[in-house]
């Protein structure tokens, strides 16, 4: 397990890397290129993806919640940084995910989606309706995103075709709950 960045108890962002070794102990790694947190993660085949996040703003003296359109690949074996192509626009609190041999980063606050491929990389359409606070899974080779609407009071859930790089309403559903909902987090569960 890898701990990349985040940030302290006096919301100031740090850049350490820690991983938890096979004996239970917490071993600290090279450190990323610059202090960040809030930034998505995804680790595939001996190297950890790193897109968007929120910084330390110099100008201010003070921890602001700048963000930031970073895209990094840490190297596990050789402990090493890789600049990335960087995301369209600033932002934290992605959703990072595989789905078949490209990284999708999909932003739903700012309705925008990149995917990452080898050398390849590329700008695509983004949800339409999503509202603040969504969260992106993979399903049966498609891309959800499930979010809430405050004005209407329900949860939407957006459907991505990355064939044909379209977005589509699967579904609104009325929740459960009767509050409004502020933070979603989705996790789909599959019966083996």
């Amino acid at each position: 397990m890898y701990v990349i960045g985040g940030r302290t108890g006096q919301h100031q962002p740090i850049g350490s890397v820690e991983c938890l070794d096979n004996k239970d102990m917490w071993r600290r790694m090279y450190g990323m290129p610059s202090a960040l947190s809030a930034s998505s993660a995804i680790h595939i085949g001996g190297n950890i993806y790193i897109f968007g996040g929120q910084c330390y703003d110099p100008k201010i003296n003070q921890y602001q919640e700048t963000r930031v359109n970073t895209g990094l690949c840490y190297n596990i074996a050789t402990q090493t940084w890789t600049n990335l192509t960087s995301l369209p626009k600033p932002a934290a609190g992605l959703s990072t995910l595989l789905l078949r041999i490209a990284i999708y980063v999909v932003d739903v606050q700012n309705k925008q989606c990149m995917y990452h491929s080898g050398k390849c990389s590329g700008i695509l359409s983004g949800p339409k309706e999503s509202m603040d606070g969504g969260q992106a899974v993979v399903w049966q080779d498609r891309i959800l995103v499930l979010s809430w609407d405050s004005a209407h009071r329900v949860l939407i859930v957006e459907e991505y075709n990355p064939a044909k790089d379209q977005w589509l309403i699967s579904r609104t559903m009325k929740p459960a709950v009767s509050k409004d909902v502020r933070c979603l987090r989705a996790v789909f569960v599959m019966r083996l």
